[in-house]
């Protein structure tokens, strides 16, 4: 019987953590779109909308409702300019942010990730997207392990950042320097 790998559980730990974090971020970023359109409860909408965009397919069109629910009775502007600011913010984070990042924070490529995603939602419907991301990172280990006949790395190699000349973000180079 196969046992999940340490490097398995750690991906999908990761991959978890990540959406976590990108749930906060994206309130935080509808949160100021929202204020700067000014849409009454703003910091409310922004977290609301965050949260329920978890759920795949129902969750945006959810969120499209509220938007448009809170804005209507101040002007048709704000409900339109409010709207206009959740299908940036989603867009970008669909097509930009997910395959880069949630990709990285499993070991695939972005690539690979957008395939996956497509896939799954062609093939299941859209609330199997959800699992798609974790799914194909398990299905990545299983190549390694079985196929491959390696063991999968334990961790992403992390990418060292410079900025500015002879600076770096690393610690261990910090503390050598």
């Amino acid at each position: 019987m196969y046992e999940p790998s340490r490097a398995s559980i750690a991906r999908n730990v990761s991959y978890t953590r990540l959406k976590f974090a990108m749930i906060f971020v994206v309130g935080a970023a509808l949160a100021v779109g929202f204020y700067l359109v000014g849409l009454r409860y703003w910091l409310l909408a922004g977290g609301f909308v965050s949260l329920v965009e978890i759920v795949p397919v129902i969750g945006p069109l959810v969120g499209a409702i509220f938007v448009v629910a809170v804005g209507l009775p101040q002007s048709l502007h704000v409900a339109a300019l409010a709207l206009l600011v959740l299908v940036g913010v989603r867009e970008f984070q669909s097509y930009v942010v997910n395959p880069h990042i949630m990709g990285h924070s499993v070991g695939l490529s972005p690539l690979v990730t957008l395939v996956s995603v497509s896939v799954v939602s062609i093939l299941f419907g859209g609330f199997a997207v959800v699992l798609a991301v974790p799914f194909t990172s398990a299905v990545a280990t299983l190549i390694d392990v079985f196929v491959l006949d390696r063991d999968p790395p334990e961790k992403p190699a992390r990418q060292k950042r410079r900025f500015g000349p002879g600076r770096s973000l690393d610690p261990a180079e910090s503390a050598r320097a």
